[in-house]
């Protein structure tokens, strides 16, 4: 049992590790060699838990997905309107984009790496689904204006985020992060959103949304 505890930890300790190299150096860069220097284990002991850099990303991108995942369901389960739930995982997205090399390196790789598909895009995926899944319960709500499909409005949250995470990347998005984000809604709501329900929506992000990510992810 405590033999594969500690060969737990090193195979936590080695994608966490990659995920850091990902996110500075990119995934064409970063080597297996790197990574196991950063995880102070051997070449071996990579190969060992990980075929190849490919899996490693896939590892990465799963770490990034629990935590999306996560995150949405707890959105979901509170009492805020499925549109605010919208709202709050984009600001979540931001906020970790400062806070998480995890997601960082996911984006990343995904940027770099998407033609190639899985495991490259999941966590893009995994947001295009959370989004998704909560614009659907919006249209049930009643909080979508008549006419308004559903997959124009996936289409401009998510090349919101992605678009914003470019800037992150180049430097040109200002301090704080999730103001960018503000203002995108400020201009997105009104042609979506029911007029009644406008006025009960948090742009900024409800509180939940300032989730930070756990220590154990990165």
């Amino acid at each position: 049992m405590a033999k594969q505890h500690r060969s737990e930890q090193t195979r936590n300790e080695i994608v966490r590790c990659a995920a850091r190299l990902f996110d500075r150096d990119g995934f064409p860069t970063a080597s297996m060699s790197e990574i196991s220097q950063a995880a102070g284990v051997t070449k071996g002991a990579v190969y060992f838990h990980f075929a190849s850099k490919d899996e490693l990303v896939g590892a990465v991108q799963e770490l990034g997905c629990v935590m999306l995942e996560s995150h949405a369901a707890k959105l979901a389960s509170n009492e805020n309107s499925p549109l605010q739930t919208v709202i709050d995982l984009t600001h979540t997205l931001a906020a970790w984009l400062d806070a998480s090399p995890v997601v960082r390196a996911c984006m990343r790789t995904a940027r770099e790496c998407a033609d190639r598909g899985a495991p490259f895009s999941d966590f893009y995926q995994a947001f295009l689904k959370a989004i998704s899944d909560a614009l659907a319960r919006a249209d049930a709500a009643g909080e979508l204006k008549p006419g308004v499909a559903q997959d124009a409005v996936l289409t401009q949250v998510v090349a919101a985020s992605a678009g914003l995470e470019v800037l992150w990347w180049a430097g040109t998005l200002p301090r704080p992060r999730t103001l960018a984000v503000t203002k995108v809604w400020e201009v997105l709501l009104p042609g979506i959103a029911v007029p009644a329900r406008t006025s009960r929506l948090e742009r900024t992000g409800s509180s939940a949304a300032a989730a930070r990510p756990p220590v154990s992810f990165g």
